[in-house]
């Protein structure tokens, strides 16, 4: 299963600016119900702000703050052709739980650890209890 199976279109992303107000960030993700805004510079991705980041800038109220001085300074990205358990091993690497998808150079989408996990729950179905009923215990679960 590929990246480009799972992501979330780009239709779905919500985006700003790196001159957006924290607040307004606040108020995008609160408004879209969505734990994260793609951060686009001259069309390109430029980073990603997380709700994290978020609630470390309420705390400290900083008003006059904008998202180049929250968002992740060294953002990484997939290509929808990525594996589905690569893209669990950069998360796992990265401590990440959202990835910008590019293609061409240009936001596509975003992958999710959440919806990860939704889809592989939806397609193993009750196959998984079956083996584990059916199968000798392992040490490590």
């Amino acid at each position: 299963m590929t990246v480009k199976e799972i992501a979330r279109p780009r239709d779905d992303v919500v985006t700003a600016t790196p001159d957006t107000a924290v607040w307004d960030l606040a108020q995008l993700m609160e408004a879209n119900s969505v734990g994260s805004v793609i951060i686009e510079r001259d069309d390109e991705i430029a980073s990603i702000v997380t709700d994290l980041a978020l609630e470390i800038v309420a705390k400290q109220q900083l008003e006059d703050l904008t998202a180049e001085g929250v968002m992740t300074k060294d953002v990484f990205t997939v290509n929808g052709d990525y594996e589905l358990f690569d893209v669990f091993a950069e998360m796992d690497e990265n401590n990440v739980r959202r990835i910008p998808v590019e293609e061409n150079g240009q936001l596509a989408g975003i992958i999710m650890l959440d919806d990860m996990l939704a889809v592989l729950h939806s397609k193993m179905g009750n196959v998984t209890e079956v083996v584990i009923a059916e199968s000798p215990p392992h040490p490590n679960l």
